[in-house]
């Protein structure tokens, strides 16, 4: 949504001549470019319906789309102008009104209908191969570019503020768009209708057809299909019309209009208004229908006839061509180096044998890690509750068991109201999304998300030897056993580091047994990370409150503010929780916290006592019985771990290699290891695999960005090309080439990292248009890598 050229007020550059209507978020205008006397049409949104966010972004979905095309039957978009005010959509003029006011006059005949169609079938399929859908073609949306009088009717589609990303025919979008005549079946059960529930099913491209149908009835009887013959006192129309929408029943009532149709015009209708999506028509297979074949083909032809590739300039042309092939070339080593971290934290997704592949979706990991799994109408009917282990702000915990095979689950329960707090549910996506990429022996296991009607359940591993925590309180724990079970924890930890995020609430309460210690060798697992963030560097990132007082480190109250203390808003990193290990041990040895005031006065706020403490990092080991037994290399990992400064305290792999719990690590991991054997050799598949055709998925982006920045006339200069791929590419279809239906379907991957490398790519061609340089390409690989080396 960013303009092309900024005004202190628009009104300089055009002069507002008719004002052609107003909707909810925006005023149209028919205006005269000043500079040239050009006439124009401007769509003004001012700037504070922009602060609605579904307004954003369906105009920044409609510009985003109008950038990437040109196309005969499509308006066309000459700038984005912004003011103090408003943000201007400049397009043609299109002077010779709605479709729908020459449908008020009668009825269409067949063959000027069949003419006016085949041209905006055209306009949607070509929309349908950018990967998008229109959702509201109408006649209101149709308009002529002269007055049919003038000769040849020409007609283009507009308004795709209800458009939106749709790369297959099967499926991707939810939500109500469209109007009520023209509206799908689909679209009404997937957002809900009258008094119907919304099934939140995705639907796909195959609703513009049904809308095509009901437009082609419409211009050949001047009727709709779904409008109550009759409209009773008290009736409510629109319901009712919906109502026979989802229905789908319709016929072609005898009129003098209709019996001049062929019965091929009829027999299109049937294709285009079947109920199911799955046995309607695609786009495709309507523009070979034997009623409109001829006429589109004569429409498409006319349409690249005419396309404005020719008016390109060379030098656009060169450079979008230099782009594709020596940018590739001469810095492919940057953009594998972005793939290999982006697979590097790939894991193999630990399933039990019965666990069925496809319950873990791919599209659970695409949409953000907290699309269920399953969808039930109650839980309960697949699980029974046995007992509540806790409550918190935002959810419950139970141990269940599985009624299918009578398997004990825990299970983390969140009202769906709670999740509509953006801030509670972005936790739970984080905690979501992380459990689905690891599986470690050391961190709780999830095993599915399943959501009915009131609420989002993350069903886990029940871990039956409670908390650390519980353990603690019957008092300190010998050196060798706290040896043990601290090595298992930093082995966690380090995972969680290694695939780019932090805990910050790293306690004995959130970590436990798997089963009772008296069982064996004991094993712990890490859990909870509803305060777990993305943190790619030691050096930071992370802002923002967590942790537990005696737990929390220095750096976090610092940036987040403590007591009376103002937050620096500094950014802090993984070390944080080194410094929580660092606290986690002198708990489990002495049973006392180094942080803790020694006397509690009389009207001491002792949390607040606690932070000062922290945030002062002055410790010492008060001699109790239980220090006399440590040995100097533990104390002595404690102070390593303690250190106020960050910069200066130890990091996790140096934490690992401490002569204190080396051995005991190493010993952990080879366990961790042989438990999942073949996470390696799936990641290194994950690798090999996904690096080949995420490339060539990428060369062939470009390519297509390419050749739609060559054909867009308005694309005369390098630096607009350049801007073209740049928006081509972050316009959403590059996340759709990850080839994952040919993966491991037990492999996970990175998603932030691949949207990291999207986000680079984009902020560097961008970077190269506002540079002007003489050598964009060059500059293009150099700000690339600068961006990389910043993040």
């Amino acid at each position: 949504m960013e303009a092309d050229l900024q005004l202190a007020d628009v009104e300089s550059a055009y002069e507002m001549v008719d004002k052609f209507g107003v909707g909810a978020s925006a005023a149209v205008y028919l205006a005269k470019r000043r500079a040239d006397s050009q006439d124009v049409a401007i769509k003004v949104f001012d700037l504070s319906a922009l602060e609605d966010t579904e307004t954003a972004d369906a105009v920044r979905t409609e510009v985003g789309l109008l950038r990437m095309t040109s196309h005969m039957h499509i308006v066309r978009l000459l700038e984005v102008v912004r003011d103090r005010k408003s943000l201007c959509v400049v397009m043609e003029a299109l002077k010779g009104g709605e479709l729908f006011a020459h449908l008020q006059k009668g009825a269409m005949p067949e063959e000027q209908t069949r003419t006016i169609f085949s041209q905006v079938v055209c306009a949607v399929d070509h929309l349908h191969s950018l990967g998008f859908v229109h959702r509201d073609v109408k006649p209101e949306n149709i308009m002529y570019a002269s007055p049919p009088a003038d000769g040849s009717p020409i007609v283009k589609l507009v308004d795709f503020g209800s458009a939106a990303r749709c790369d297959r025919e099967g499926g991707g979008v939810t939500g109500l768009a469209s109007t009520p005549h023209y509206v799908a079946p689909e679209v009404l059960h997937s957002a809900g209708y009258c008094d119907a529930p919304p099934t939140n099913e995705p639907y796909g491209q195959k609703c513009d057809v049904w809308s095509l149908g009901v437009l082609l009835f419409a211009m050949l009887s001047k009727t709709f299909p779904f409008a109550p013959r009759v409209v009773k006192k008290g009736m409510n129309k629109e319901n009712e019309i919906l109502r026979r929408v989802a229905q789908g029943a319709f016929d072609f009532i005898p009129n003098k209009n209709w019996l001049s149709v062929s019965s091929e015009a009829k027999d299109l209708i049937r294709k285009c208004l079947v109920l199911n999506p799955a046995q309607r028509i695609s786009i495709g297979e309507l523009k070979k229908d034997v009623w409109c074949r001829d006429a589109v083909a004569a429409a498409a032809e006319f349409a690249a006839k005419t396309a404005p590739a020719a008016n390109a300039a060379p030098a656009a042309k060169e450079a979008v061509v230099e782009v594709q092939s020596k940018y590739l070339k001469r810095h492919c080593s940057a953009l594998e180096d972005a793939i290999s971290r982006a697979v590097s934290s790939a894991v193999l997704c630990a399933q039990s044998p019965s666990s069925d592949p496809r319950d873990r979706s791919v599209s659970s990991f695409v949409c953000g890690g907290m699309e269920a799994d399953v969808q039930l109408d109650d839980v309960e009917s697949a699980y029974e509750m046995v007992d509540k282990f806790g409550v918190g702000s935002s959810a419950a915990v139970y141990l269940a068991t599985r009624r299918a095979d009578s398997q004990d689950v825990a299970i983390k329960v969140f009202d769906l109201s709670a999740l509509e707090d953006t801030e509670t549910a972005d936790a739970v996506r984080t905690e979501v999304g992380l459990l689905r990429m690891t599986s470690h022996m050391h961190i709780v296991r999830l095993l599915e998300v399943v959501r009915d009607r009131k609420s989002l359940c993350v069903v886990m591993e029940a871990l039956k030897g409670g908390e650390l925590f519980a353990h603690l309180q019957k008092g300190a724990m010998p050196e060798e056993q706290t040896r043990t079970i601290f090595s298992q924890v930093v082995c966690a930890v380090d995972h969680l580091h290694s695939l780019g995020f932090v805990h910050r609430d790293v306690k004995p309460e959130n970590i436990m047994y798997a089963s009772p210690p008296a069982d064996g060798s004991p094993i712990v697992k890490l859990v909870d990370f509803g305060s777990a963030a993305r943190c790619d560097r030691e050096g930071g990132g992370v802002t923002g409150l967590a942790s537990t007082p005696h737990y929390v480190a220095p750096e976090v109250l610092h940036s987040a503010g403590y007591c009376d203390a103002p937050p620096t808003n500094e950014p802090y990193g993984q070390k944080c929780d080194v410094w929580s290990l660092g606290v986690l041990l002198f708990a489990m040895l002495s049973k006392t916290f180094p942080f803790a005031p020694r006397v509690v006065k009389k009207g001491m706020n002792k949390e607040n006592e606690i932070l000062r403490r922290v945030a002062k990092g002055a410790f010492d080991f008060i001699p109790n019985k239980n220090w006399l037994s440590v040995s100097c290399e533990a104390k002595d990992l404690i102070r390593k771990c303690l250190v106020l400064n960050p910069a200066h305290r130890i990091s996790i792999g140096e934490l690992k290699q401490d002569v204190w719990c080396r051995d005991a690590v190493a010993a952990a991991a080879e366990l961790a290891a042989k438990a999942a054997p073949s996470a390696k050799a799936a990641e290194m598949e994950l690798r090999s695999k996904y690096m080949r055709r995420h490339c060539s998925a990428l060369e062939d982006a470009i390519g297509r960005a390419v050749s739609s920045a060559a054909l867009c006339e308005h694309m005369n200069t390098v630096e607009q090309a350049l801007e073209h791929v740049g928006t081509t590419l972050s316009s959403g279809s590059f996340r759709t080439f990850v080839p994952l239906s040919e993966l491991p379907a037990t492999v996970a991957y990175d998603v932030d990292a691949l949207r990291a490398l999207e986000w680079e790519l984009d902020f560097a061609l961008k970077a190269c248009v506002r540079s002007r340089s003489a050598d964009p390409i060059a500059f293009l690989g150099q700000e690339l890598l600068r961006v990389r080396s910043t993040r």
